[in-house]
């Protein structure tokens, strides 16, 4: 698989050579890209009109990937948690809070029975989306307090933020901010940003210098970068 990087969004894409094929044809669809292309052209010749095409091919992968996010979520639906697959079980109660509990491989979201059959899906991943980001709270500082020690580093602030084409950022003033969807993600591919965005408090560039640190610490760190590219655009509700 190839990867296209337009305005830091990585998107993966697969060439097709065809005899048959005139001219290049552009199929954006939820997981890749699809290029069609006459056998005898040049690949150079391929990168140039790809890149005149950058400003289309990004808007419509982000419309799909948008698309990817707005599935009815619903009893029975699936959704992940630190790369686990949990059940989702929606229920109705007569309280009027909402309430969302994990329990063994299940995620519980309990609404009021008063909220419209019509409406539940949206409440579903309103109050989903705020779970989610009330759990990468936790869990993010527990993995850089643990690997901030290991590395004898000392971040000052952390955040959790919806990034649009990152999934961590460490300030020169030693601020980190971590994207919430590396809750959906393994936890080993979480430890992995976490570990790389610490590394950025003694290196704030991406040099040899600053790769062997990463290494030190997370040598499968090459797997874990890898997958996100590979599957970062899947981590959505």
């Amino acid at each position: 698989m190839k990867y296209l990087v337009i305005d830091g969004v990585c998107i993966p894409y697969e060439e097709r050579r065809s005899k048959r094929a005139v001219r290049i044809t552009i199929r954006v669809h939820p997981d890749k890209v699809t290029v069609s292309v006459p056998s005898r052209l040049s690949s150079a010749r391929v990168q140039e009109l790809l890149k005149s095409k950058h400003s289309w091919i990004l808007k419509n992968w982000l419309i799909e990937q948008e698309k990817m996010g707005e599935e009815s979520l619903q009893d029975g639906s699936t959704v992940p948690f630190l790369g686990i697959n949990h059940s989702l079980i929606v229920q109705t109660h007569s309280r009027k809070r909402i309430v969302v509990e994990l329990k063994d491989k299940s995620i519980y979201v309990q609404l009021p029975e008063i909220v419209p059959e019509a409406e539940r899906s949206e409440q579903v991943r309103i109050c989903l989306l705020k779970w989610y980001r009330a759990q990468a709270a936790r869990v993010f500082q527990e993995r850089l307090e643990f690997f901030s020690r290991r590395m004898g580093v000392k971040y000052k602030e952390f955040r959790i933020k919806e990034l649009k084409s990152k999934w961590g950022s460490c300030s020169s003033k030693g601020n980190i901010n971590l994207n919430w969807k590396l809750a959906l993600a393994p936890l080993n591919v979480l430890d992995y940003v976490v570990v790389h965005e610490l590394a950025h408090l003694v290196h704030l560039n991406h040099s040899k210098d600053f790769w062997q640190l990463v290494e030190r610490y997370f040598p499968d760190f090459k797997a874990c970068k890898k997958w996100l590219r590979d599957n970062g655009q899947k981590l959505q509700i």
